[in-house]
């Protein structure tokens, strides 16, 4: 079985088990937590992947870095994962969780390219459409591309709507090409 398909398995359990305890938005709060200081410590990653570090060690580091800080309830899966081997996916089990809590509560993640920083009110627009589309509450990461001219591209589930200044010159280098 890939790594992908565990991962779901795993954050499939997590959220039914936190939706069972009434507990997911505090499980969703915590495996933020867990997700950005993976990200903030390569370190740390590298220990989850890590197969010569022993279990208990990593219990031990997993102990002072999350027990008081996350509810019982994850800290008890985190242990699990160590327990069954699993703590080198932790990361994409964290992403597989975040993409359940969003679905489960409407959401969708799109990461938004524009050609420079966009203010408040392009933001605004942007995520208002974006929402009118998917019929869900965006969240939207914002990032730029100089190389789109002007415009911007949006990357959420399996789409991508662009409607980039460069894709339409693309667009039409192309329509001139074959006209030729």
């Amino acid at each position: 079985m890939t790594d992908n398909r565990i991962a779901t398995r795993y954050a499939n359990a997590l959220i039914l088990i936190a939706n069972d305890q009434q507990l997911t938005d505090t499980v969703y709060q915590d495996m933020k937590f867990i997700f950005n200081t993976l990200e903030e410590s390569n370190d740390l990653l590298l220990l989850t992947k890590n197969p010569i570090i022993k279990p208990d060690k990593k219990n031990k580091i997993f102990n002072e870095l999350f027990k008081d800080k996350v509810n019982q309830l994850t800290y008890s899966f985190l242990s699990l994962l160590i327990k069954k081997g699993r703590e080198k996916i932790l990361h994409s089990i964290c992403v597989r969780f975040f993409a359940l809590y969003n679905d489960q509560n409407n959401k969708v993640l799109v990461e938004i390219a524009t050609a420079r920083e966009a203010n408040t009110e392009i933001k605004q627009l942007i995520e208002s459409k974006l929402s009118e589309w998917t019929s869900k509450e965006v969240i939207a990461n914002y990032k730029v591309k100089p190389d789109l001219i002007g415009g911007f591209q949006a990357r959420f589930s399996d789409y991508i709507y662009d409607a980039s200044i460069y894709q339409r010159l693309q667009s039409l280098k192309e329509e001139l090409t074959i006209l030729n």
